[in-house]
């Protein structure tokens, strides 16, 4: 029997008159972690709204519910992170006419160039201006933003945590997109790098790692792993208690999931695989 070099998880087993046999060896090479104070557990965006049947779906959404409830059981402090937008919000598309048509503005990135040139007005129910949607286009790193269909709706059904999540197995729900004029996938920041409060909350928790689970691992989760890394925490994934939105490659574009990914290892943002690397401490 023999290891086999640079992948420790297969092992060559020689077997009379039959040769060769490859056996998947246990996973006994990944990092276990003991949680213990100062470690939480934080689910972001696991609601409706992302859930398979959600306005904005997530392939998979609904399958996060039992790995995450398995989670809460291992950590003293959970907490979730809700999207929550009012209608009219500045992210989605539907607060946007076109100005030739004078129909709905498409869900797709918007740049400031657009923006000049007045090919869209605000609908009657926008909850910011003209002026205030060029101000923000503005401040984003290339110039443009991306529109979204109507989704997390202040008021609406598909707000709630995903069907088998409720909120008493957490400590708190803590909303973020609530303002109209700026969006925020990350629940620390939103896009112009306002705190949203919640480092503030977890400094007087104590807290020092974070584990993320959610919707979606390539953008809120993502977002939400890095921006806990800037300012001051260990962050990590969970990525069986995740699902990805998984934007294609295109042209010069390589992915969504290749993008985030690259961001992690730049930050330092770990992702672990599964319940099985997570242990209470005595």
């Amino acid at each position: 029997m023999r290891k086999t070099q640079g992948f420790p998880q297969l092992q060559f087993v020689e077997l009379p008159h039959r040769g060769v046999e490859v056996r998947v060896m246990a996973k006994s090479h990944l990092e276990i972690f003991e949680i213990s104070k100062g470690d939480i557990h934080i689910s972001v965006d696991a609601e409706d709204t992302f859930g398979t049947n959600g306005d904005l779906a997530v392939s998979g959404g609904d399958q996060i519910v039992e790995p995450t409830k398995k989670i809460v059981e291992v950590f003293d402090e959970n907490i979730a992170v809700q999207e929550v937008h009012p209608y009219g919000h500045i992210s989605l598309a539907s607060s946007l006419r076109s100005s030739l048509r004078g129909r709905s503005w498409p869900a797709d990135w918007l740049s400031l160039e657009q923006v000049i040139r007045r090919e869209m007005i605000t609908a009657p129910h926008a909850l910011f201006n003209m002026d205030d949607l060029r101000e923000y286009i503005l401040r984003m790193p290339d110039q443009r933003m991306r529109l979204w269909p109507d989704h997390s709706l202040m008021g609406g059904p598909k707000t709630k945590l995903l069907d088998g999540l409720t909120a008493d197995m957490f400590r708190m729900i803590f909303h973020k997109g609530m303002n109209p004029k700026v969006d925020s996938y990350s629940a620390f920041r939103d896009a112009l790098r306002q705190s949203t409060g919640l480092t503030a909350l977890l400094d007087t928790m104590q807290i020092r790692r974070i584990f993320f689970t959610g919707l979606a691992y390539d953008f809120c989760v993502g977002y939400s792993a890095i921006d806990a890394v800037i300012d001051g925490f260990e962050a990590y994934i969970i990525k069986s208690a995740t699902r990805a939105v998984d934007i294609p490659a295109n042209g010069s574009y390589p992915g969504s999931i290749a993008v985030i990914e690259a961001e992690f290892k730049r930050f330092g943002v770990k992702v672990i695989e599964d319940l099985s690397q997570l242990r209470r401490a005595a």
